[in-house]
Formats: structure tokens, C-alpha cells, sequence
């Protein structure tokens, strides 16, 4: 292996290794050995999946967190006295470790590989371009609801019908910041609110919502019926639904990103990870 390609592939582990005076070190020194115990008759694709996963053992080892880890620790207590060896958790934490079930126990292995999996993730970081090329062609994931600003008068369900049409010939002359006080009390309602066309739908029911998508500006419409009784709507402004800033759902943008695309990326890094070991796969 050239110093390049081991130079490239150790550099893909970014800071998981540590400082770049270990990159350093490492380079002077050959491949380590990587020895893939695999079953006889594994295919290729098996081979390579238990590659990838000797090569993080090897990073979460390199990093001592097969010592340090207090799962690991737990876990290896926890498997010499489920046969009934007994002892102080030191004593059984080191004849655990002669038995070598640090490198055979799948729980540990598991945990282990997962850390130095997720250490790598980490390191990958879109940069402002990626993200913004992310949400310029996912729009529809990003863009927020149409929004409405909107005053309204409430009935519970089971109002007399002297109190709907008294409700109904008052509304015109009223401010319609002051309609909600007319009617009965509503759980969440506010003289006068903005909320996305989703968030009223689910709070007021489809009926309402779609009223207030349609229903003229600055005219009293209704009764609505929703699960709650009778409103009567006063839209005041509408706006349309946007795909904001990226400033201003950066974190939502790249979680997506991370989602569809840093799979990919990672097993990239494991790929080149891999590449800087001398595999040697032992079937058995």
C-alpha cells in the first residue's frame, strides 16, 4: 500500500484517531493486520460486512473504549456470573477479559462498533452550499404551511337556535377582535390568531380549515361546524406558505440530509477505513 492511499485512508478517520501526530505515527509504521474470522462457506458480501466491522472494532479499541466503556464493563460482569462464577466485579471484570469474551460477546461488539460508527458520522459535516442545494431540490419537505389570520365567535355544540341567529345579526356591527367574548369559550381560541392551514385543521377540524382557505377577507362567514359546535370566521390575512431561510431551519435541513445522503458517505469512510488494514480474511 502506498503512503498515499494509507495517508488518505487514515485521514479519513478524521479526529476518531486522535490528533494528527497519530496519523503521523501510524504512517511510519505497515498496515496493521486485520484478521476477519468469518464461516466457511460466507459469501462475499458476508465477508465484507464482517470486514467493516472489524475495522471499527479496531477504531473502538484504538480508542480504549473496549476498558472504558461502562457497558462493556457491565456486560462482561454480567456474562461471567450468568454461569455462576462469583466475586467482587474487578475480579470477574478481569477473568472476563483473559477469557477474552471482550472480542467474542455480540453485545459487546455491538456496542463498540456502534460507537465508532456514530464517531465517524460525526465527522461528517455538510458545509452551507450542501444544505442549501438539499432544500433548493426538496422544497416540499421544507415549505411551511399557508397561514391565515383570523378573528371568530363560538357556539358549543347543542346551542339554541335563538342564540345562533342572536350571534349571527350581532357579528356584523362588532370589532372582530371582541366576537370571540360573544359566544362560549373555546380551549385554546384567542381573539384574533395566525396559524398554519394544518395546525387549524387539526385543532378545528378539515371543515373549518378549508373555510378559512377560501372565505373572502374582512367578511363574517358561517357557522362552521366542527367537533367542538359553530364558528363564524372573519379572515384578515392570508400568506402564503414559503420555504424559509436556511438559517432558519439549518438543523431540519441537515437531519435530512443526514437521513438520505450520510449513509452513503459513511460507509465511504468505513470503506477507506478499511483500506488502510492488511485484511486477512481466516474462514472457519
Amino acid at each position: 500500500m502506498t503512503t498515499l492511499r494509507r495517508l488518505a485512508a487514515l485521514l479519513a478517520l478524521g479526529a476518531v484517531l486522535a490528533t494528527g501526530q497519530r496519523v503521523l505515527r501510524a504512517l511510519d509504521a505497515a498496515p496493521p493486520p486485520l484478521t476477519v474470522p468469518v464461516p466457511a462457506g460466507a459469501t462475499a458480501a458476508q465477508v465484507a460486512a464482517a470486514t467493516r466491522e472489524e475495522a471499527l472494532l479496531s477504531v473502538a479499541r484504538a480508542q480504549g473504549w473496549d476498558r472504558t466503556d461502562p457497558v462493556v464493563s457491565r456486560q462482561l460482569v454480567a456474562d461471567l456470573r450468568a454461569t455462576g462464577v462469583t466475586g467482587d466485579d474487578d475480579a470477574l471484570l478481569a477473568q472476563a477479559r483473559s477469557l477474552g469474551l471482550d472480542r467474542t460477546d455480540p453485545v459487546i461488539r455491538a456496542r463498540l462498533a456502534d460507537r465508532a460508527r456514530r464517531a465517524l458520522a460525526a465527522r461528517i459535516v455538510p458545509d452551507t452550499a450542501t444544505l442549501l442545494a438539499w432544500r433548493d431540490a426538496h422544497p416540499d419537505t421544507f415549505r411551511r404551511p399557508d397561514r391565515v389570520r383570523f378573528a371568530q365567535a363560538f357556539l358549543a355544540t347543542g346551542a339554541s337556535p335563538a342564540r345562533v341567529a342572536a350571534l349571527r345579526a350581532a357579528l356584523p356591527g362588532v370589532d372582530p377582535d371582541h366576537a370571540l367574548a360573544l359566544g362560549d369559550p373555546l380551549l385554546e381560541a384567542r381573539p384574533v390568531a395566525t396559524l398554519g392551514l394544518d395546525r387549524t385543521a387539526r385543532w378545528l377540524g378539515p371543515d373549518v380549515a378549508a373555510a378559512l382557505r377560501t372565505a373572502p377577507v374582512r367578511t363574517w362567514v358561517g357557522p362552521v361546524t366542527s367537533p367542538h359546535g359553530l364558528h363564524w370566521l372573519y379572515v384578515l390575512e392570508r400568506t402564503p406558505g414559503a420555504v424559509p431561510p436556511l438559517s432558519a431551519i439549518r438543523a431540519e435541513v441537515e437531519a435530512d440530509w443526514r437521513h438520505a445522503i450520510a449513509t452513503d458517505r459513511l460507509r465511504a469512510r468505513i470503506d477507506h477505513l478499511v483500506a488502510a488494514y492488511d485484511v486477512r480474511v481466516v474462514r472457519q
